[in-house]
C-alpha cells in the first residue's frame, strides 16, 4: 500500500535530504567532475530537475540532468510510487511524467537503496504499461492507482496528488525484458560510482 496521508514540511524535508545524500554521494564518484543542485532555481524547478551532474566521459565532459525521488516508504510496501498528477483539483501534471531530466535517481532513504534509471525510457515504459490497464484487470492490480492527500503543519488538507504504486520487483523485471539498463544499489553511501552506473547509452 501507498499512504493516504503527507505531511507537506516532512515530505519537503525528505526531498532535500534525499538531494543532500545523492549531492554527496555523486561528489565522491570517480569521474564526476562537478554537480549543481538546482532545487531553488525556478528555471530548473519547471523541468522537474534537481541535480545537474557533469562527468569525464573519454577524452569529453557531458552533463546529465538529475531528478531526485526520496521515498521512505518503498522499503515497507515494496512499491515504488510514479507521481501522475500532483495536484488533482487542478488537474495538473506529476512531476514523474513531466520531468526533463536525463536521469531518475529513485532513493530509499530508510535503507540507503538507490536505484538509478534513464528517465525518458522509464516513462516511455510506463507511459505504454497505462495504455494496456484499460484492457488488464491483472495490469491493474499491479499498477494500483494510489492517491495521497498533503496537509500542513496544522493538519489542513492542502491537495491530492495521484500516482501509480508499482511493486519494486515486478518493475525491475519488466526494464529487463525490455532491454532498459538501470542500476541497483544496495547501500548507496558505500558505493563509489563509476561512469557505467549512469546508463548513459539511454540518454
Amino acid at each position: 500500500m501507498c499512504p493516504e496521508f503527507a505531511d507537506f514540511y516532512t515530505r519537503n524535508k525528505d526531498a532535500k535530504e534525499a538531494s543532500k545524500r545523492v549531492e554527496e554521494f555523486l561528489r565522491s564518484c570517480t569521474r564526476v567532475v562537478d554537480v549543481e543542485n538546482v532545487e531553488d532555481d525556478k528555471e530548473y524547478q519547471v523541468r522537474d530537475i534537481d541535480l545537474l551532474c557533469t562527468l569525464e566521459v573519454g577524452d569529453d565532459r557531458k552533463t546529465v540532468a538529475i531528478e531526485v525521488k526520496g521515498d521512505t516508504k518503498a522499503h515497507q510496501t515494496g512499491n515504488f510510487f510514479f507521481e501522475t498528477v500532483s495536484n488533482e483539483a487542478l488537474g495538473t501534471q506529476g512531476c514523474f511524467l513531466k520531468s526533463e531530466a536525463d536521469l531518475l535517481f529513485y532513493y530509499l532513504l530508510e535503507t540507503d537503496r538507490l536505484y538509478i534509471f534513464p528517465l525518458k525510457k522509464l516513462q516511455e515504459w510506463f507511459v505504454e504499461m497505462q495504455k494496456r490497464l484499460i484492457s488488464s484487470s491483472r495490469l491493474r492490480n499491479i499498477f494500483r492507482r494510489r492517491k495521497t492527500h498533503t496537509v500542513d503543519s496544522t493538519g489542513n488538507y492542502q491537495h491530492t496528488t495521484v500516482g501509480r504504486c508499482v511493486k519494486i520487483e515486478y518493475t525491475k523485471r519488466c526494464l529487463k525484458e525490455e532491454n532498459i539498463p538501470f542500476r541497483e544499489i544496495e547501500r548507496m553511501s558505500e558505493w563509489r560510482c563509476t561512469v557505467t552506473d549512469f546508463c548513459l547509452e539511454q540518454i
